[in-house]
């Protein structure tokens, strides 16, 4: 068989991590397998990606990169689908529908999916408190972070960290 090789050492890093978060079994390795599959599969697109544009129906993967991009770098600041829709050069309402059809999420779900996940990623490095992942993943303090933590994953931020350092 024909095998393809890509030498791209940050796409070699993050599957090696990906590779790794899938094969430890403790609490929450699910979760930040996923987190990380999809930063693998976003930088994978970013790189070498092609797309067909009548097949996105007019949010084609361009827009789609470039909101996942301000996302993922504001992350700790305000969000707004407004701003997300000047982006990529739309109204609010049309980006918002747009944005429903291609993810799943409204751009707001999705942005709490993200600050989620990237809280996910902090809470394993285990080198911030929790009130400085909640600064840095965008929630108002550590009291909000906890509710949506908690709502998300049932268990609140310290009790899950306890519970991946066992």
């Amino acid at each position: 068989e024909n095998e393809v090789t890509i030498h791209d050492p940050d796409l070699a890093g993050a599957a090696l991590q990906l590779h790794r978060a899938s094969r430890q079994d403790e609490v929450g390795s699910e979760i930040l397998s996923e987190a990380l599959a999809r930063v693998f599969l976003v930088a994978l697109v970013r790189r070498y990606g092609q797309y067909d544009a009548n097949a996105t129906k007019g949010f084609d993967l361009e827009d789609y990169t470039a909101i996942l991009t301000y996302i993922e770098s504001r992350l700790e600041r305000r969000i707004t689908p407004k701003k997300m829709a000047e982006i990529i050069g739309v109204s609010e309402a049309t980006f918002s529908r747009k944005f429903k059809e291609r993810t799943g999420h409204s751009p707001m779900a999705f942005v709490k999916e993200a600050r989620l996940k990237a809280a996910l990623v902090h809470l394993h490095e285990n080198d911030l408190t929790l009130g400085e992942i909640a600064i840095r993943c965008g929630f108002a303090d550590q009291a909000q972070f906890s509710r949506v933590f908690k709502s998300a994953q049932g268990k609140t931020p310290s009790q899950y960290r306890k519970a991946i350092i066992k």
